[in-house]
């Protein structure tokens, strides 16, 4: 099956990776891990490495809590992601 492909083709970074034109990437917490029971220490890492990752992506890109959101995900945690990630990429 061919690989898909935006209107009017794609276009190949220096490694590989295919960018497609007028797409947005969604970025997340790979693991519930990092947002739930991770360290603040280790939420940051993982807020540093989203922000690198976007403009892999054209600069095209929505940061998110992921999912699922359990009743152990606390507000208070979705709120520090937030912060960091306002104050981290306005750095």
């Amino acid at each position: 099956m061919p690989e898909p492909r935006a209107a009017g083709g794609d276009r190949r970074s220096q490694r590989g990776q295919a960018h497609y034109p007028l797409r947005t990437a969604l970025l997340a917490p790979n693991t519930r891990s990092v947002l739930q029971d991770g360290t603040n220490e280790r939420l940051k890492q993982e807020v540093k490495r989203l922000l690198a990752a976007g403009p892999l992506n054209g600069g095209r890109f929505v940061m998110s809590i992921g999912s699922p959101v359990t009743p152990a995900r606390t507000v208070q945690r979705a709120r520090l992601f937030c912060d960091l990630v306002h104050e981290m990429s306005a750095a």
